[in-house]
């Protein structure tokens, strides 16, 4: 996940996985058919993996201080120390894999920008800013990818990993959506419109952590892809197509301005236009490249019917109460059946 709306950068860190990874006996000896760059790629995939998921923690650590902090029930903390718990778990099944492919899951990396405490009198605002972050963004995103990358996986090994981590991911993503909802008695119109106008920056990072983490270009093999290579262009517009289908239209009925907050997200690492050049979008019209003229609010010209209907953002339904993953997409495409992953 870790695609919070950071604050600032701090030291190196060693993060030696290593032991922990052998102790999961991952056999993934199949994987030797692989030619030795794909493994490489495979395995620097998986690493990347095992970071971000071990830094996860510390976001859902702090995020359960600011719970407490806001008066949130001991119920609601103690859920937010099993994520952070878990986010541990799946960083030693990410260097399992690793490790299961040849490699060696020790990584001397940044350690990453804390969860921003926003500053604010209002705990309870400070909280949801990170809540909206965390889980109803980031976490909502990583359902989405997660499954598509089950679907793509070829060994069993890795269908169980993925199948594991998937299922906490929807109720890391749940668990916001629910508090949203339970707070929103005590939100009022001029919270909520703070909490929109933050909205923007928390999409921009959104926007810029997902596209450099999803590097641009297809996976080299379809082999690659079942051990984890990402198809980078694909999986780009299935990102889109979460904000837009679900993120931002499960954002509105809770009566926050989201469809404003993205159109005036504010970019954080450079321009819409160099974000998205790399990009092909396929079928439905869409275009190559050309900034934000490829994330139309509607997601009309995104090229989603095939996203939908290979990837499966019905997953979506069970990470986000009363969503209507992809109906808009399949409205427009035809689309009403799953169809057969290769």
């Amino acid at each position: 996940m870790s695609g919070y709306a950071e604050t600032q950068a701090s030291a190196l860190w060693r993060l030696d996985l290593d032991d922990a990874a052998r102790r999961h006996r991952l056999d993934l000896s199949d994987a030797a058919a692989l030619p030795e760059r794909e493994r490489q790629v495979a395995v620097a995939s998986w690493l990347g993996r095992m970071v971000n998921e071990t830094r996860s923690a510390r976001v859902f650590a702090a995020l359960k201080g600011q719970a407490r902090d806001a008066g949130l029930s001991g119920a609601t903390v103690a859920e937010l120390a099993r994520f952070e718990a878990e986010e541990l778990r799946h960083g030693e099944l990410c260097a399992a894999a690793a490790v299961a492919l040849g490699g060696s899951a020790v990584q001397v990396v940044e350690r990453g920008p804390d969860v921003p405490d926003h500053e604010l009198e209002d705990s309870l605002e400070g909280l949801l800013r990170n809540v909206l972050s965390i889980s109803c963004l980031s976490e909502t995103v990583a359902v989405a990818l997660i499954q598509a990358e089950r679907l793509e996986s070829g060994p069993r090994a890795l269908q169980r990993l993925l199948r594991e981590i998937l299922a906490d991911e929807v109720g890391h993503a749940r668990a916001g959506w629910r508090l949203l909802d339970e707070l929103a008695p005590r939100l009022g119109s001029a919270r909520r419109d703070r909490l929109s106008a933050w909205l923007a920056l928390a999409f921009g990072h959104l926007e810029a952590h997902e596209l450099r983490e999803l590097a641009p270009g297809p996976a080299p093999s379809a082999l690659a892809e079942a051990y984890g290579v990402c198809d980078g262009d694909r999986a780009r517009q299935l990102f889109l197509t979460t904000v837009h289908s679900v993120i931002i239209p499960g954002l509105e009925r809770r009566g926050l301005h989201a469809g404003w907050a993205w159109q005036h997200r504010q970019a954080t690492c450079c321009s819409a236009r160099d974000l998205y050049a790399p990009m092909r979008l396929s079928s439905g019209g869409g275009r190559s490249g050309g900034g934000d003229g490829a994330t139309d609010s509607d997601g009309a010209g995104l090229g989603v019917a095939d996203v939908v209907a290979r990837w499966g953002t019905w997953r979506l339904q069970r990470a986000v109460p009363g969503a209507r993953a992809g109906s808009s997409a399949r409205r427009r495409s035809g689309i009403g059946r799953r169809r057969t992953v290769r």
